[in-house]
């Protein structure tokens, strides 16, 4: 048996299947075979995709004496034993006598499978199988979870931009927090403040919520900055602020999903609801089936799209330590949902799905030509070159003719880590306007308004439309 289409030796083919068998996981069978990590975590996916397809094509149909029985299948832990046991899949199996014995999984809910997810071999290959720059490798170790029958917890600076939940108990504990940070420190608690207030007062910027108030309310940047309605390449705030399919105040955004299920407002939130304006201003009426986003974080540009085009599928490309933080976050938010994990194989068409959580080793199952939208915001500046430029190439491969590139990346960042600092090594700085694009049509070029009044850094917001 060999891979058609595979660049792999036969002999490579052959001793990779051998470790596939033994249970050798794809990173160690890398090392033996002497190949890439990732054409190793690939080719056992693929031969995952194969054994699927060929169980699917045994079933038959049962007749005469037949015999049910069920089995829970899943690691050694302490406690409860057999049926109800922490962590264990129910799988029913059906026996015919002279015949195959066919096996059907239960099925599961979200949090059993996340649960499945986090144990599996699977998330371990694809954590150490995946290229990530220095700052992801060290935000993506902190990221801790923790998964019982009900109940699952996630922390982790990846989270920071999911809102905070509204209910008493979460508004006591962040006020203690902040009072248990003063007592503990109290001198830099005063300075923090200091520097935050006078540096505020010296450039003149505002907190989010005015921020995002005053820009969609046309204070700041309507008629006044007529370059801004002449350019062809800059939004026209005249119709932007008019139009009511956008977010325009606090009021609007109290409407969301996220807002409804008990979360807050928080800057995450309002940073996405601008971004969602943008996207609505420059798609207009435009149907959406697939969207494709790079790096999505905890999620909230996601629900807003799912709010607003319920028959999209959105399908999340992510680390798969990140990945956790959304999975959580959206069953929280849409529990109905269709959700496709990254260890489960595509058994539907990508737009049968609501949400579908992919790893950058799984891009491979977005098809060619499928997508309306591709998205990344705040990711491919924290990333090098190398892996900008393959996205950018997958983003031509999956995109449909006339489709869009939806990009917000800080003008100039610079991606240390803390063993950067600590070991005073050099990292140089990455510029928007030097990422590897492609030669499409521009259709938006300009600074970001709703950051640029409230915070530091200075943010590009680029849209394409794609050409091919």
């Amino acid at each position: 048996m060999y891979v058609k289409h595979c660049k792999l030796s036969n002999n490579k083919q052959l001793e990779l299947m051998k470790y596939f068998v033994a249970g050798t996981t794809a990173r160690t069978a890398a090392d033996l075979v002497e190949i890439h990590r990732n054409t190793a975590v690939r080719f056992f996916h693929n031969l995952r995709v194969k054994i699927a397809q060929a169980q699917q094509n045994r079933s038959e149909q049962f007749g005469g004496k037949i015999e049910l029985d069920e089995s829970y299948f899943g690691g050694v832990r302490k406690g409860k034993r057999g049926r109800g046991a922490a962590g264990k899949v129910a799988v029913f199996g059906i026996l015919k006598r002279v015949g195959k014995v066919m096996s059907i999984q239960d099925k599961l809910s979200v949090k059993q499978k996340l649960q499945q997810y986090v144990e599996s071999d699977f998330y371990r290959e694809h954590a150490t199988g995946s290229e990530k720059s220095p700052y992801w490798d060290q935000h993506s170790s902190v990221i801790k979870y923790n998964v019982n029958n009900d109940t699952v917890s996630v922390t982790g600076s990846s989270g920071y931009t999911r809102p905070y939940n509204r209910n008493i108990l979460t508004l006591i504990s962040r006020n203690m927090t902040r009072i248990f940070a003063f007592i503990k420190n109290p001198s830099r608690s005063i300075i923090k403040l200091f520097a935050l207030i006078f540096m505020k007062n010296r450039i003149h910027l505002i907190d989010h919520k005015n921020a995002f108030n005053n820009v969609m309310s046309g204070k700041i940047y309507n008629n006044g900055h007529i370059y801004c309605k002449h350019s062809p390449h800059h939004i026209d705030f005249d119709e932007f602020t008019s139009n009511s399919d956008l977010y325009q105040n606090l009021k609007d955004i109290e409407e969301t999903t996220i807002y409804k299920k008990g979360f807050g407002i928080n800057p995450g939130l309002l940073k996405s609801c601008y971004q969602y304006n943008m996207l609505r201003y420059i798609l207009l009426k435009q149907e959406l089936g697939v969207v494709v986003e790079i790096g999505a974080g905890s999620g909230n540009l996601m629900s807003l799209l799912k709010d607003n085009y319920p028959s999209v599928t959105v399908v999340d490309i992510d680390l798969p330590e990140s990945i956790v933080h959304s999975v959580v976050y959206i069953n929280e938010l849409y529990p109905d949902a269709r959700i496709l994990l990254p260890h489960e194989e595509l058994e539907f068409p990508i737009d049968e799905y609501d949400f579908i959580f992919r790893t950058p080793l799984q891009v491979d199952d977005i098809p060619d030509n499928s997508v309306d939208l591709s998205i990344n915001t705040d990711s491919f500046m924290e990333m090098e070159y190398c892996s900008i430029d393959s996205y950018l190439g997958e983003v031509q491969r999956w995109s449909k003719v006339d489709s869009y590139l939806f990009s917000v990346n800080r003008v100039e960042k610079i991606p240390y880590s803390h063993d950067s600092i600590k070991n005073n090594t050099p990292v140089n700085a990455n510029y928007e306007a030097n990422y590897p694009w492609r030669d499409n049509e521009t259709i938006l070029l300009e600074l970001d308004k709703f950051k640029r009044i409230s915070q530091l850094d200075s943010t590009m917001v680029r849209v394409q439309k794609i050409v091919k």
